[in-house]
């Protein structure tokens, strides 16, 4: 080793540590791993390539601890490996790693000074290639070898993994990835999984949260409230905090070392769910992908049973004929497999590439790729609906396909050459007919196609035909004619009716057209029966959402989606202070006081707040904490679907819960009624005896 002064391209390097070896009688410069990392984490190099190649000379040496087999969002396979520097080469710099990450790509192999070269672990190897930021992963491209040193190194003795223990805070916690990044690590065992994502294709990767087992989370009495919420969940570590400090302590595991190891991109981790702990501790290397670093293991994760997590639900109360019950549910691009002849949006031919489209840009499909794994989730839906939700009154229904081409006749939906051909979407109906063989009520499918967005995802409701009706729309200032809503910006409604339901939209000059799927306002009155669930000649109005997704992104597109259901439910109290009105669904932000950007607090969903309506997030924390959570997001519970009530209706609530049948299970799971969507459904139960509101 020699401290070598040298100009390059204008640059000075002073005490650069150099290593030389002898490779074809001609002296190879080689510069240790760390310093080229730390050229990588200079502010400049993210933004310029060229500030890393005019100070590396563009050779390393390490010994490749392990090789990775990736699947692209194109489904292509990449080839790749870890080079580390031994204990005694590091450059003993503890703010960078000692390991970088070589991009082989398509191919296994790469170019060597005599024929090919294909990584073997243990090789100490000598690399020329050129650096690049890839995903925000320090990696060497376009490898070639220069010199393969040694063969067969103990690795477990010269480079010895560390053991990952993440600080508490996002901020530290990324900053002691970075300094380890690519480097060998041990995951100790019995760490608790705190959820898992699972591809829709066979050879995606899989992704697996954990947190370590000496987590003071694990400690506490309630076996359900041994997981991590997002802040200011008042069952989070720091459920003080408004703003999330994002649990740095949580670990994400994948598999691409498993697939290289099988040489099968189909190799992935198990199917497991919150609360399962890890048997036995793991090995994997640290790498960095897009905006978060994950540890490919090295061996297969075994895993024990946890907890349930569908036993993390209050009690339920015991419901008579004039207690109405509302769920909100969102069921995750439920398309079922016909072809619809009258909307190129119907994606039934499945493209070779996902991001083809014979309309528009296509971002997946979401067609079920066979018709038998479409039956599957409609009978799980149904048996969800009718033995866990107990058959509600009415449902919310978010992110169902808006198509219309079947009739029901004796009990079947046969399969028409009209468009529009009853009125009802036909999904629902196959989930309506699935309910009924499950034992429960006949259901009612109501919605207005023109609430779909550019893909035919849709808002729609599913109500017992025995207890509720859809009212008159004729006369009502908001569901006839021109809406009557005092709204700053623009109001469209793309019927002038009666209709009900009806789709509203607006137009706004900051965002322009407020929703790609419109909200779905709907009025209900009491079945004609005489123990009718609601008090004669009462009305309750619903506004069903999907508000547009991603909290930390859109913000001002979703403050605009608040602003204008809070204006409508302030049109249609102003005719009847005392209206019972419902504002739920899927609003994909976070309830008060959470706010997802920091640095610039919204209030996102403040509108609805201050029109008068009470989210019943609220009741659901009093009753069970633990248990109030919607979704599951790399590991956190969060809370994306709401119900917001008028005053009329909350001394009306009798329970809030959320069922967790969904979340936290995982894909392809072998019992038919968990996971069906990837939203949890949220149920309210109201009683409406004395009087009308």
């Amino acid at each position: 080793m020699a401290y070598l002064c040298r100009w390059r391209q204008g640059f000075i390097c002073f005490g650069l540590v150099l290593l030389t070896v002898t490779a074809s009688s001609a002296a190879v410069r080689t510069s240790p791993i760390g310093w080229l990392n730390s050229i990588f984490n200079k502010p400049e190099a993210e933004e310029d390539v060229s500030a890393i190649e005019r100070v590396f000379p563009g050779v390393v040496r390490g010994v490749v601890v392990q090789r990775l087999t990736e699947v692209d969002w194109r489904g292509r396979r990449q080839y790749g490996f870890v080079l580390q520097n031994p204990a005694k080469t590091a450059d003993r710099n503890a703010k960078t790693s000692d390991a970088l990450y070589v991009l082989v790509g398509k191919s296994k192999s790469f170019p060597a000074k005599r024929g090919e070269y294909k990584p073997r672990i243990g090789d100490d190897i000598i690399l020329r290639g050129k650096s690049e930021i890839v995903r925000g992963r320090p990696t060497l491209k376009n490898p070639e070898l220069v010199k393969r040193v040694r063969g067969n190194v103990d690795i477990d003795y010269e480079i010895p993994a560390f053991e990952a223990n993440p600080p508490q805070d996002l901020k530290k916690a990324n900053a002691y990835w970075k300094a380890r990044h690519g480097m060998r690590c041990r995951i100790p065992g019995g760490c608790v999984v705190q959820g898992a994502y699972y591809p829709s294709s066979a050879e995606g990767h899989a992704y697996i949260s954990v947190i370590r087992p000496d987590h003071g989370l694990l400690k506490r009495k309630g076996l359900y409230e041994r997981r991590v919420f997002r802040d200011a969940h008042p069952a989070d570590d720091h459920n003080r905090l408004v703003f999330d400090n994002g649990n740095g302590f949580l670990m994400t595991l994948s598999d691409g070392v498993l697939k290289a190891k099988t040489d099968r991109t189909t190799a992935q981790l198990p199917r497991v769910h919150t609360f399962d702990e890890l048997q036995v501790g793991l090995e994997g290397v640290v790498l960095k992908s897009d905006d978060r670093y994950i540890i490919h293991v090295a061996d297969v994760a075994r895993f024990r049973r946890g907890a349930p997590p569908d036993g993390n639900l209050a009690p339920a109360v015991k419901t008579v004929a004039s207690m109405l019950t509302v769920a909100a549910y969102n069921i995750e691009n439920y398309y079922d497999t016909r072809d619809d002849p009258f909307d190129g949006r119907d994606y039934y031919a499945r493209a070779p590439n996902p991001r083809d489209s014979n309309v528009v840009a296509r971002l997946q499909n979401y067609v079920p790729p066979t018709e038998a794994a479409y039956r599957r989730k409609t009978e799980g839906l149904a048996k969800q609906i009718v033995d866990d939700l107990q058959s509600p009154d009415l449902l919310l229904i978010q992110e169902t396909e808006d198509q219309d081409i079947c009739e029901l006749k004796n009990g079947r939906l046969i399969l028409g050459s009209v468009d529009n051909r009853d009125g009802r979407l036909d999904s629902l109906q196959d989930l309506a007919l699935a309910v009924k063989k499950a034992g429960g009520p006949d259901y009612e499918i109501a919605g207005d196609r023109n609430a779909s967005d550019v893909r035919g995802i849709t808002c729609a409701y599913m109500y017992r035909k025995d207890r509720i009706v859809l009212a008159s729309a004729a006369g009502d200032p908001v569901l006839d004619g021109v809406p009557d809503v005092p709204y700053d910006g623009e109001v469209l409604a793309y019927s002038m009716g009666p209709t009900n339901p009806r789709a509203i939209n607006g137009h706004q000059a900051s965002v322009g057209l407020v929703f790609a799927r419109s909200p779905l306002l709907a009025c209900f009155t009491a079945a004609p029966r005489p123990d009718a669930v609601m008090p004669a000649g009462s009305r309750l109005y619903v506004i069903n959402n999907h508000f547009k997704s991603i909290p930390n992104m859109y913000v001002e597109t979703r403050v605009e989606q608040a602003r204008l259901n809070a204006a409508i439910c302030r049109g249609i109290r102003e005719r009847d202070p005392d209206a019972w009105i419902i504002v739920g669904g899927d609003l994909n932000t976070f309830p008060r006081p959470d706010e997802p950007v920091p640095d610039e607090p919204a209030d996102q969903l403040g509108a609805i707040y201050e029109a008068g309506m009470e989210n019943l997030h609220e009741k659901m924390l009093e009753e069970r904490a633990e248990g109030a959570y919607t979704y599951i997001w790399r590991g956190q519970a969060q809370t994306l679907d709401h119900l917001f009530v008028s005053p009329g209706l909350t001394d009306r609530v009798v329970q809030v819960r959320s069922f967790h049948i969904n979340s936290d299970y995982p894909a392809d799971s072998n019992i038919i009624d968990r996971r069906c969507s990837d939203h949890d459904p949220l149920l309210a139960v109201f009683d409406l005896s004395g009087g009308t509101p």
